[in-house]
């Protein structure tokens, strides 16, 4: 008696996540695409790229000495240090910013989705985000505001609602070795004007 509770429990625990699988599946066809957006980049000059990458290390070296220093970046600051720092290589073809809100930093995305029993096959949201920068308890957060797919569809709340709690951009290099004592030191992200102005306190 007790094998057969169990094949049955066991079968209704597979068919119940074959049916999850196939309406999950289903949910997130309504709102990706099968191949990722071209995300449009103009790359800064030679020196000005040069000058960007000295700026930032002269502020990470600053933080971790125990200074105050405050750094200000640009929608194109942001865009090169993605395409030209070797830590942030993954973010190259997953989102390019194109604009400073009120509040918020907007930018297109392709968004790669592990799907279901369908061999792992990707699909990927392309469309619009809207990202909040900010400090939460000692730690950076990029919370995800608004995320618009371009299949002109609405993206389910229980997926939004995932994306907007867990898609967290900078949380895969919180524990690096070289940039985890200067996330330590930062107080404050914020939007200001048409830059994103991170401040740091001392120890």
């Amino acid at each position: 008696m007790i094998g057969i509770v169990a094949l049955i429990v066991f079968a209704l625990v597979a068919t119940w996540a074959a049916y999850t699988g196939y309406q999950q599946n289903k949910a997130i066809d309504t709102f990706t695409q099968p191949a990722p957006l071209t995300l449009p980049y103009t790359a800064g000059t030679p020196d000005e790229v040069v000058a960007l990458r000295h700026r930032v290390r002269s502020f990470g070296n600053s933080a971790k000495t125990g200074e105050s220093p405050t750094l200000k970046l640009s929608l194109q600051d942001l865009n090169d240090l993605i395409h030209h720092e070797d830590l942030l290589i993954d973010l190259r073809k997953m989102i390019v910013f194109d604009e400073i809100g009120e509040g918020t930093v907007n930018g297109r995305v392709a968004l790669p989705m592990q799907t279901l029993f369908q061999g792992g096959k990707l699909r990927y949201l392309n469309g619009s985000i809207a990202i909040q920068p900010s400090v939460e308890s000692g730690q950076i957060m990029l919370k995800v505001v608004s995320l618009t797919p371009d299949t002109g569809t609405t993206i389910p709340e229980g997926f939004f609602d995932y994306f907007s709690d867990n898609v967290n951009f900078i949380a895969a290099y919180r524990d690096d070795k070289q940039l985890s004592p200067i996330f330590e030191r930062i107080r404050k992200v914020s939007v200001e004007d048409d830059h994103i102005l991170v401040e740091t306190h001392g120890p």
